[in-house]
C-alpha cells in the first residue's frame, strides 16, 4: 500500500468514526438497528476504485471498532450486529463496484439496505430466542430506507469531492479490462484507478490486419464504458500470440491448450498487444507493443502437468510468463510485460507526457 493510500484511508478512518459517533446522537435513529451504521457506511465507497477486497474489509472494520470504542459500546450485541451488516454491506459495495455496472449512488444505497437487512434479520433472531425484544421497531423498514437513500445522497454531494483531494490532479484513469494481471501491473504507473469490464464487445480479429485490428478492438474496448467515466482517461488492451502467422488464442478445453504448448514448444512467437487511450474529449492515442518470446523444448510431463493446474486455460497461448509457463521461456526480446498483457512502460509515458504526473 502507497503513502497517498495510507493518507487517503487514514482521513477515510478518522471521518467514518467521527460520523458513526455523531449519528449516535440522533435520537430519531438512535433506536434502530442499523439506522445509525447506514450513514458512516458511505466511507467505503471512496476506498472502492483501486482497492482490494482485503482493504476495503478491514477499513470497516476498524471504523466500527474506533466508533464503537469511543462511545464505551464495544463488545455489545449492538456492536456485533452493526459490525457483521458492515462487513456483509461491505462485500457487496466491493462487488457492484468492481463490476463497473453500478453508480455511486445505486452501490451506497445498496450497502446501506443490506446493513440493514443483516441486522433486522439478527434482531429477530434475537425476539425467537426472547434475548431482545427492544431492537426491533414497527417502524425499522422506513428508517432504514432513509437511512438508505441519505447514505447515498452523502455520499455523492460530499464525500466524494474529499476523496478527489487525495486524487492526482483529479485525473483518474479507467482500464477498460478486470484482468487481474492487468490490475496488478497498473499499481504501478501510482495514479488512481478503477478496472471495469467492457460492456458487448465482439473479439472477433482478422488476422491479415493484426496490428490495425488489435488497436480498433482496444479502442472499441474504451468506448463501451468511456460514458459512464467522461472526465477519466480510459485504457484498453487486448493481447494475442501468434505462432507462424496463426493466432493462438485462449484455449477452449484442456486439450486444446496442451496442443497450443506442443506447437510453442523449441519455436519463437510473436505476443502482440493493441492498446488504446482515450481521453476527456474523445481524443485517442494508440499503439501496438511487439515481443518475441522462445521457448525451451518442453517435455510431455511438464504440459500436462501445467495444463492440469488449470492456470493456461484463461490465457493466450495457454501460457502465462508470470506464473509456471515463465520456466518455459529460453528468451525474451522486448517488452517482459507486454507478455503478461500490458506494456505499462509506454502507458507511464504517455500520460507522463500529457501532465498526469506534474
Amino acid at each position: 500500500m502507497n503513502a497517498r493510500k495510507i493518507a487517503f484511508f487514514s482521513l477515510l478512518i478518522a471521518l467514518g468514526s467521527a460520523i458513526y459517533v455523531v449519528e449516535s446522537f440522533i435520537p430519531f435513529l438512535l433506536p434502530i438497528p442499523g439506522g445509525r451504521w447506514g450513514f458512516s457506511n458511505v466511507i467505503i465507497l471512496l476506498a472502492i476504485p483501486g482497492g482490494t477486497l482485503k482493504e476495503l474489509l478491514f477499513l470497516a472494520a476498524l471504523k466500527s471498532v474506533i466508533g464503537n470504542t469511543l462511545m464505551g459500546k464495544l463488545a455489545t450485541p449492538g456492536f456485533f450486529m452493526g459490525f457483521l451488516g458492515i462487513e456483509i454491506g461491505t462485500f457487496f459495495m466491493w462487488l457492484m463496484g468492481k463490476s463497473g455496472k453500478f453508480g455511486l449512488i445505486g452501490i451506497s444505497m445498496t450497502g446501506a439496505i443490506i446493513n440493514n437487512s443483516v441486522q433486522l434479520a439478527i434482531a429477530a433472531w434475537f425476539i425467537v430466542k426472547s434475548i431482545a425484544i427492544m431492537y426491533l421497531y414497527p417502524y425499522f423498514v422506513i428508517i432504514g430506507t432513509i437511512s438508505a437513500i441519505a447514505n447515498a445522497i452523502l455520499a455523492y454531494t460530499v464525500l466524494k469531492r474529499i476523496g478527489d483531494l487525495f486524487v492526482m490532479k483529479s485525473k483518474k484513469v479507467v482500464l477498460a479490462s478486470t484482468s487481474p494481471r492487468r490490475r496488478e501491473l497498473m499499481k504501478y504507473l501510482g495514479v488512481h484507478f478503477v478496472c471495469v469490464s467492457p460492456k458487448d464487445v465482439d473479439e472477433t480479429i482478422d488476422a491479415c490486419d493484426l496490428e490495425n485490428e488489435l488497436m480498433r478492438l482496444a479502442v472499441k474496448k474504451c468506448k463501451s464504458i468511456s460514458d459512464i467515466y467522461p472526465d477519466s482517461v480510459t485504457i484498453g488492451a487486448d493481447t494475442v500470440v501468434v505462432l507462424d502467422n496463426e493466432i493462438l488464442g485462449k484455449p477452449i478445453n484442456r486439450a486444446e491448450a496442451k496442443a497450443f504448448l506442443k506447437r510453442l514448444s523449441g519455436k519463437t512467437h510473436i505476443v502482440y498487444t493493441g492498446v488504446a487511450l482515450l481521453f476527456p474529449g474523445n481524443e485517442e492515442i494508440t499503439f501496438v507493443e511487439k515481443t518475441f518470446v522462445t521457448f525451451r523444448d518442453l517435455p510431455d510431463d511438464a504440459i500436462d502437468y501445467y495444463v492440469a493446474t488449470g492456470i493456461p486455460l484463461d490465457k493466450a497461448g495457454a501460457y502465462g510468463i508470470q506464473d509456471y509457463g515463465a520456466l518455459f521461456v529460453k528468451e525474451i526480446r522486448g517488452d517482459f510485460y507486454n507478455v503478461m498483457g500490458l506494456p505499462i512502460g509506454r502507458i507511464w509515458e504517455i500520460l507522463r507526457n500529457r501532465g498526469y504526473y506534474d
